[in-house]
């Protein structure tokens, strides 16, 4: 095995590996490892399709990763969240939170505006 086969392997197990993540932000920064890995890959071993794939998906998952952190900051116990203290009640009537604390979703105001949901 080449170490460009072993670089191939190990983007793939970080693909695999966000598979098993149980929140969106550890799985945004583990598919970004895994862009940078399949990057270095389709470089390193002339495999270009792969290396234009995880370039344009590199700055997708960074843009939504920092969105997920953006919207963490601002709904209220996002810290306390982020710390493993998980709050059960809802902070208001608009706002749900998983027993766990890990799935949020804030209903907007009308209807054009988005639903957002974090897991």
């Amino acid at each position: 095995m080449t170490w460009t086969d072993a670089l191939g392997y190990t983007a793939s197990a970080a693909v695999l590996a966000t598979f098993c993540m149980n929140t969106m932000c550890a799985l945004r920064i583990l598919a970004l490892i895994s862009n940078v890995l399949f990057v270095l890959y389709g470089y390193f071993d002339s495999l270009y399709p792969v290396l234009v794939l995880h370039a344009i998906l590199l700055p997708m998952n960074l843009l939504r990763l920092m969105q997920i952190r953006r919207s963490m900051g601002e709904r209220p116990g996002a810290h306390q969240e982020r710390h493993g203290h998980h709050k059960s009640a809802s902070p208001n009537p608009s706002s749900s939170y998983s027993e766990a604390g890990r799935i949020w979703a804030q209903a907007k105001s009308s209807p054009d505006d988005t639903k957002h949901i974090y897991h």
